[in-house]
């Protein structure tokens, strides 16, 4: 790919040289040439996961996107089994195949007793020296890295907190290592929990996170007093990766100028997008629905309608005009309002939240440095509010209360439309809760990117608020860099703030707003 930009001077043809490339169009590969470009990778195209349907004669496959992006010869470090042991059929004939993220809770306990211990504004109200010292703390109070685990071996974790109850702190985190002690493992089925191994175990590591509580009080009064301050600025100290970056500005560059590179743009920003989707599954999603009781419904005359359009003062309903209709249910107005026992009309129109995936290179590649690769898959640019009816606003909050055990989650437009197993005129909607639960762990990547977006707003805000504090404008200065990565890793975010990514972020506040 030659530069095609006429800014830049390459007038003779020892300034560069060209190549020619030929790459693969995702959506369009068969199975047979997924196994070709991606040896090794996993998903439902390759044949190790065939194999496992076959052998377990299922009707589907569920299969989340950490399974995916980890290679076919994975083996979980707390079970030791590979991937096709941990392959397991669901009561309904489905294939499962999941991979979680499980990290060291301690960590999030050091950041909460240090701001208890230094006040409200966190790690700012260090002094200057002693800003450094935290990550280091950090990373010698846990007991693991952030670790991949099947999902057996992660809610083991889980059920090992129940069997002890509440003597279990809930800071404290089994290590891949117990997980692996106290589980009796099988191929192809869930994890039975050894209750006196579990508790043997939890004796064990109850005094070794004794032992850490007592440093990290230490290192909390420590840092509090200044004791561990250190010279240098944040972000000011090291040039590791600036060659790395400015390799992969050139190629960037390269690719942003003649509509000859349009297409080459677009293949590298979806790339792990459309990989994704090729590897992925779901087809647990509306296995469960059930028959809706049968229930007389009366729908309003249209007198009733006019006066209802008259008196109702709800601000979605008053933005709509009687041709609206739900982009979920495809309801109208007349057909998503109820009548109480009272015999009062109700209904309303509500916002909510449709996310757009990032494809601007630049941008992705930002988020990636300041959010880290836990957002990849779903790094979102901008949000768009639209105007869906009350019922379908409701399915995610009556899909949290009927599965406690969820975090929070996130539906989406389609999904809401996908796990409702019935519209019906002037009723409620019938839910397919497992249809619904399982849309809501699927989308547990894009909760991540949600919450990423959201800390980027604020983070952009935050960057416009402290320059406008200080009548500061580009270019910014380095006390200025340090108060945003200050910020940052109050937030769990570590990276080390230079110029490029302040101006970005100042432009970022100003195009959300």
């Amino acid at each position: 790919m030659a530069c095609d930009d006429e800014s830049v001077d390459l007038e003779e043809e020892k300034d560069y040289f060209t190549i020619s490339v030929r790459l693969p169009v995702l959506k369009e590969l068969s199975e047979t040439s997924m196994e070709y470009w991606f040896d090794g990778l996993d998903g439902r195209w390759s044949q190790q996961t065939k194999d496992a349907i076959r052998h377990a004669k299922a009707g589907g496959l569920d299969l989340n996107g950490n399974w995916a992006r980890t290679l076919r010869s994975w083996v979980c470090p707390a079970c030791r089994r590979g991937k096709p042991e941990i392959f397991r059929a669901s009561v309904h004939g489905i294939l499962i195949g999941k991979i979680e993220r499980h990290h060291d809770h301690i960590a999030d306990l050091f950041l909460q007793r240090l701001r208890e211990c230094i006040g409200g504004e966190g790690l700012h109200n260090l002094a200057e020296n002693g800003r450094r010292a935290p990550r280091y703390v950090r990373a010698l109070l846990v007991r693991f890295p952030d670790t991949l685990l099947c999902a057996d071996c992660n809610t083991a974790d889980g059920e090992a907190k129940r069997v002890i109850g509440a003597e279990f702190h809930k800071h404290l985190s089994c290590t891949p290592s117990e997980i692996g002690q106290f589980i009796q493992s099988g191929n192809n089925r869930p994890h039975s929990i050894d209750r006196d191994k579990c508790r043997a175990v939890w004796q064990t590591a109850k005094r070794k996170f004794e032992d850490r509580l007592e440093f990290l009080d230490l290192m909390v009064r420590r840092l509090a007093d200044g004791q561990h301050d250190t010279d240098g600025i944040i972000g000011a100290d090291l040039v590791d990766g600036a060659w790395d970056r400015a390799q992969d500005a050139v190629i960037n560059n390269c690719a942003q100028y003649g509509p000859s590179n349009t297409r080459y743009r677009e293949w590298r920003s979806g790339f792990q997008r459309d990989l994704e989707a090729l590897s992925v599954s779901n087809d647990s999603a509306g296995l469960t629905a059930r028959r809706r009781r049968q229930v007389h419904v009366r729908q309003p005359t249209d007198d009733e309608f006019r006066l209802f359009e008259t008196e109702n003062s709800q601000v979605g309903w008053r933005k709509t005009n009687e041709a609206w209709r739900c982009p979920c249910c495809n309801r109208g107005k007349r057909e998503i309002m109820r009548i109480s026992k009272t015999r009062r009309w109700s209904g309303q129109i509500v916002e909510y939240p449709d996310y757009k995936l990032a494809s601007d290179i630049d941008f992705i590649r930002k988020c990636r440095m300041l959010y880290g690769s836990g957002v990849d898959e779903h790094i979102i640019s901008s949000t768009e509010n639209i105007l869906i009816c009350w019922d379908c606003r409701d399915v995610s909050s009556l899909t949290k209360r009927n599965c406690p055990d969820l975090g929070d989650i996130y539906l989406r437009p389609s999904d809401i439309t996908s796990c409702v197993s019935e519209f019906l005129a002037n009723s409620s909607h019938q839910i397919d809760f497992e249809a619904a639960r399982a849309s809501a762990l699927k989308n547990e990547p894009l909760v991540a990117g949600i919450r990423a977006f959201e800390m980027h707003g604020s983070v952009a805000a935050l960057v416009r608020a402290a320059a406008t504090i200080r009548s500061e404008v580009p270019p910014f200065s380095g006390q200025l860099r340090e108060l945003v990565s200050l910020k940052l890793y109050e937030r769990g975010i570590d990276v080390q703030m230079d110029d490029q990514i302040i101006h970005w972020l100042w432009g970022e506040a100003n195009r959300l707003r």
